[in-house]
């Protein structure tokens, strides 16, 4: 079974996110046959993969997510790869089965080469990577070196004219959602002066922080914060006393997200803003943003003898992934190259064939470069 074959099959089986099971299943199957030694992470019931071939000091790990987000509204049969002029189309097949089936179809090559390698493969990465962080916590990846993730390279690459053979991404930006109550005086409204006006100091923070602005960074651009949401209420005739506002702050590796609740409390401090700045609560923690290191003796052989020979050049991705949290968590050195893909979440997903076969040859060179 080729990467393609794999890949129809994979598109085939239904892995909305939080019903992944099935597709583990069988993934399961498939690499202890080829002869890994597989080991399950749970997950509420979900199941996390991480198999293992061969001895190694620190492993390099190839790793993707199998869940997909729900199907568009309007997806005609989103669970068949329908093939046409070279492009396959199907829930997953961007995002990411095609990585996964590279990974799957180069992880034999490995065996059969007797190199030693890690496959991980996560649950959940499109909600809130309850997946990765379950891996991490196991305690299976504490062996790790490296880690590539079959995502595909990134937003900028979303075209399918794009001539080169795959992608590749050095670095994602970050996301953290923050919640914030900001308190007011309340008075009755026609003795507006003897109050304050909770909505009022509100709006005053988010056109602060929405001009707000940090330095940039080299490659990955501008901090950012993005106001989501502001609700307040007043009963009767009265000042309204408290406002709540939720924001996203995108952050990129030179900017943390606690420099950026510095600079917006001291804000407030001066402006007497009364405010409570808190992360909205979910259950796994938020991701950073991250780079990898290009000094890095691997990633170095990388580029002279994978990525420059066929043309690739690196870019910097918008969004984020469970990259964010295997390279923020593990302290290691964490790289994407997936196929050349695009229509993410959206009714046209696509993956251009080629690639995926050429994204294949590129995990197998970059297996045996490891362990050379």
């Amino acid at each position: 079974m080729d990467a393609t074959e794999l890949l129809r099959k994979l598109v085939s089986i239904q892995s909305v996110f939080p019903h992944e099971n099935e597709i583990s299943d069988y993934l399961s199957s498939l690499l202890s046959d080829i002869g890994f030694s597989v080991e399950t992470v749970d997950t509420g019931g979900r199941k996390n993969i991480v198999a293992t071939y061969g001895e190694s000091r620190k492993y390099l790990c190839l790793y993707g997510h199998m869940d997909t987000v729900p199907p568009n509204t309007g997806m005609n049969e989103p669970f068949k790869l329908k093939e046409k002029d070279g492009i396959g189309r199907g829930l997953g097949a961007a995002d990411m089965k095609g990585g996964v089936a590279a990974i799957i179809t180069a992880a034999r090559t490995a065996v059969r080469n007797r190199l030693p390698l890690k496959v991980v493969l996560g649950v959940d990465e499109e909600n809130i990577s309850e997946g990765a962080h379950a891996i991490i916590d196991s305690g299976l990846l504490k062996d790790a070196g490296f880690l590539i993730s079959g995502e595909s390279g990134g937003e900028s690459l979303n075209s399918e004219t794009i001539k080169e053979p795959f992608t590749v991404c050095y670095g994602r930006k970050g996301r953290i959602l923050f919640d914030a109550t900001i308190s007011g005086v309340r008075s009755h409204a026609a003795n507006k002066k003897e109050g304050i006006n909770a909505i009022v100091k509100a709006a005053e923070f988010a056109c602060a922080a929405d001009k707000m602005s940090f330095p940039e960074h080299e490659t990955l651009g501008s901090t950012d914060i993005v106001v989501q949401s502001i609700v307040s209420n007043a009963d009767s005739f009265s000042i309204p006393d408290a406002c709540d506002i939720s924001f996203s702050v995108i952050t990129t590796p030179n900017i943390k997200s606690t420099s950026v609740l510095k600079k917006l409390n001291d804000f407030c401090k001066n402006k007497n803003i009364n405010i409570n700045i808190r992360a909205h609560s979910r259950a796994t923690p938020y991701g950073e943003s991250y780079e990898v290191d290009r000094q890095d003796g691997f990633v170095q052989k990388l580029e002279s003898q994978l990525f420059k020979p066929n043309g690739v050049k690196p870019v910097y991705a918008a969004s984020v992934a469970d990259e964010n949290v295997f390279a923020n968590r593990l302290g290691i050195p964490v790289i994407s190259m997936g196929p050349v893909s695009g229509g993410f979440h959206a009714l046209n997903e696509w993956i251009r064939l080629d690639s995926l076969n050429a994204t294949t040859k590129a995990y197998e060179k970059a297996i045996a470069l490891y362990n050379s």
